[in-house]
């Protein structure tokens, strides 16, 4: 199916250069379908990606972004001869996707304001966390992925005290899991977290959320790897900068949600239940 995927790429992209006007330039890396393809938009398509040093490994990753741009626009253009971009059910999920691109963009707005913290903040927190630092503790654990996990199952798996006691639970309950093994990175992760983990007796599980699903972890082993010195300090303000952005991006998008409600007019029979507003979650 990759390789299918692959080969549909390069047909479209040769489907766009052929029969083209002048070759773009400065700007513009490529034509679609009367679209235009800019070096911004595929810088874009590659955030998040890290960048392999040598150039010619670079130049066959911005290569294959681009495929992928092209295969999607022209596969866009598709369904917009079909008139797929005027049914209703379109139209909802545009507005729906919308509403996401949006709250990303004012999230990430309200991150750049959050203030870094101080080298001072940084000291103290290395020197309150030695699990995480001084003797920075590496879990290696067996897992359960639950991609689905309702809160209700979460909290019916919180008296099991091993892993398969909860995977015999799980398929009980006809909830879907697999089962995996990794490591959590004790300087990667929450520092309460780690003392809850470090804390746990030997071969009790814990939980991790992972999006909307969890991660049921048993820690098979666990290796010490000390972080010390500006390597440390650099960790350390890393993890109180995602602290405190956490905090105060929720609380102000918290606000946001219950400031909006109060103009908010419903129908009776969909009225909500007087509770808290909460922000949406990405």
């Amino acid at each position: 199916m990759a390789r299918f995927g692959v080969l549909l790429a390069l047909g479209l992209l040769a489907a766009c250069n052929k029969g083209a006007g002048t070759a773009p330039t400065g700007q513009v890396v490529a034509n679609v379908a009367g679209q235009e393809i800019t070096a911004s938009e595929l810088n874009m398509e590659l955030a998040g990606v890290q960048r392999p040093t040598d150039i010619k490994a670079q130049k066959a990753l911005e290569a294959a972004a681009l495929r992928s741009i092209v295969a999607r626009k022209l596969t866009a253009a598709a369904a917009r001869e079909q008139k797929l971009d005027e049914t209703p059910e379109f139209a909802m999920q545009r507005s729906r996707a919308e509403d996401y691109a949006l709250i990303g963009a004012l999230e990430a707005k309200l991150a750049k304001a959050v203030p870094a913290p101080s080298r001072e903040e940084a000291e103290r927190f290395v020197a309150e966390h030695p699990d995480s630092f001084a003797q920075r503790k590496i879990f290696l654990v067996d897992q359960l992925s639950v991609p689905n996990a309702p809160q209700a199952v979460v909290k019916a798996m919180e008296p099991l005290k091993s892993l398969p006691a909860i995977a015999a639970f799980l398929e009980s309950r006809k909830v879907p899991f697999q089962r995996a093994s990794g490591a959590v990175d004790a300087a990667a992760t929450d520092a309460g977290l780690v003392q809850r983990i470090a804390a746990l007796p030997p071969g009790e599980p814990f939980v991790i959320r992972n999006g909307g699903g969890v991660l049921v972890n048993q820690v098979r082993d666990m290796r010490v790897e000390p972080i010390t010195g500006p390597q440390a300090i650099n960790a350390a303000q890393a993890m109180l900068k995602q602290q405190r952005t956490q905090q105060i991006v929720g609380r102000q998008l918290s606000t946001i949600v219950t400031d909006g409600e109060k103009s908010v007019t419903y129908n009776p029979a969909y009225a909500p239940s007087k509770t808290p507003a909460t922000p949406p979650a990405q």
